[in-house]
């Protein structure tokens, strides 16, 4: 009988193990699914453009530390910064196949003439003071005040983390509001109306600027910045499109994740930009993956795809018009200025730091890619030197990446299967593009 009782409670036992086992995995399987339905989510946001508007910003896309890299273009002033990484992507011949993340930045300073050309030389404001009758609030912020605080911290969909608690009340020590990048618009940062823009207000819309990262690997950043001869322009009929300015895009990047010398490429700045690029509709077939972007040897690539599948289907090349490589750079000349102040800076220089949570990050203007310890995370105990181990640090190509590091970059290459110009994405890998 005594058996008999312990063999009917080890199958209770047994039974109850298996129902929970069955709510776990049905659990995780609910969970996989919400996740797997917030990446196609982000991915589509970055694919769907806002309605027409005539209202349209002009600005300039900077690779920095790449002197004669750079884009020109009209965007709808309703796009948010999803639209705007498609836009990059598009424009510098990205495959998309890596994180990416940008800061909004007041009281931009650029460099003066031609050197450097559209680079941020600094940027960002003081951060707010606490109340003066909260020792504990104050000592710290004299401790840590920074004067190149960001407006906006703008993250993928999804990667909006916890702002820190710094256990000061209402004093936050930062203040540099963090957003996903489908909840902010260009508007919010260039607006007509002064008190509207990225400042509120406290700076005029030509000192906005944006530093875009690409890549957190190889560190490709794009500095936005509004162009000096142009602003604000009204678009008719009303349009939901980009405008690449024609006389005013130049060169291209580096071949992807191509390692430091790729034998035959040109320099940058000598890199041709075929017509198709300029076409009315072309982002718009971009976007629906009829059209492929891909920064090549010696221009940047843009492509009808099937034309590219077909070609590469048949063992041979895409054609490409003779016009493609003539009418926009593909001669390598440089302007006189650039001649007379030709500096290449392609060295690892830090542009700013800003707090990320309770540490700082750094923008490094690209060059070589970078080893993973030049892009560490900086504790505030070398916040007086915060750039000497970014600099001097070895680095070993070895090194391990940390588990969540390696599930956010596992998460974005599965985003990518669904977002844009999936097609080029497929050609490169394949070894066409």
């Amino acid at each position: 009988m005594e058996n008999l009782t312990q063999n009917n409670s080890r199958t209770k036992r047994a039974r109850v193990d298996s129902d929970a086992d069955k709510e776990n995995l049905v659990a995780r399987h609910s969970a996989g699914k919400a996740r797997l339905a917030a990446v196609i989510a982000a991915a589509n946001s970055c694919k769907i453009l806002p309605g027409p508007t005539t209202s349209f910003v002009q600005l300039r896309f900077q690779l920095a530390g790449f002197k004669g890299v750079y884009r020109v273009a009209r965007l709808p002033l309703n796009y948010n910064f999803a639209n705007l990484y498609s836009v990059i992507l598009f424009m510098f011949g990205w495959s998309g196949d890596h994180a990416h993340r940008a800061l909004v930045l007041s009281n931009v300073e650029m460099y003066s003439g031609n050197y450097k050309a559209g680079h941020i030389k600094k940027g960002g404001r003081d951060a707010p003071p606490p109340d003066a009758d909260d020792e504990a609030a104050m000592g710290y912020y004299e401790a840590t005040h920074r004067t190149d605080i960001a407006e906006y911290e703008v993250v993928m969909r999804g990667r909006r983390t916890a702002q820190p608690d710094w256990g000061f009340g209402d004093f936050d020590g930062d203040a540099m509001e963090q957003v996903e990048e489908q909840d902010l618009c260009l508007s919010q940062v260039w607006n007509e109306t002064l008190v509207r823009n990225g400042s509120k207000g406290a700076c005029g819309n030509k000192e906005m600027g944006v530093v875009f990262e690409y890549d957190f690997g190889a560190g490709w950043i794009v500095h936005i910045t509004m162009d000096r001869e142009e602003d604000f322009a009204s678009v008719q009929p009303a349009s939901h499109l980009p405008v690449m300015v024609p006389g005013k895009n130049k060169g291209a990047p580096p071949v992807e994740d191509a390692g430091d010398d790729t034998p035959g490429e040109l320099e940058g700045r000598q890199k041709a930009i075929p017509t198709l690029f300029f076409d009315a509709g072309v982002f718009a077939r971009y976007l629906k993956g009829e059209v492929m972007s891909c920064a090549g040897k010696t221009a940047l690539e843009v492509r009808d795809t099937r034309v590219a599948l077909d070609a590469h289907n048949r063992g041979g090349s895409a054609p490409q018009a003779d016009d493609d490589v003539r009418s926009h750079g593909g001669s390598g000349s440089l302007d006189e200025q650039e001649e007379e102040e030709e500096v290449e800076e392609r060295g690892v220089n830090a542009l700013s730091t800003h707090h990320s949570q309770a540490h700082h990050f750094s923008f490094i203007q690209p060059g070589p890619a970078l080893p993973q310890s030049q892009l560490a995370i900086i504790p505030h105990d070398q916040e007086d030197e915060p750039y000497n181990d970014l600099l001097d640090a070895e680095g070993d190509d070895d090194d391990e990446i940390d588990e969540e590091t390696a599930a956010v970059v596992g998460m974005f290459v599965m985003q990518q299967m669904y977002t844009v110009a999936p097609m080029a994405l497929l050609l490169r890998r394949r070894g066409l593009a």
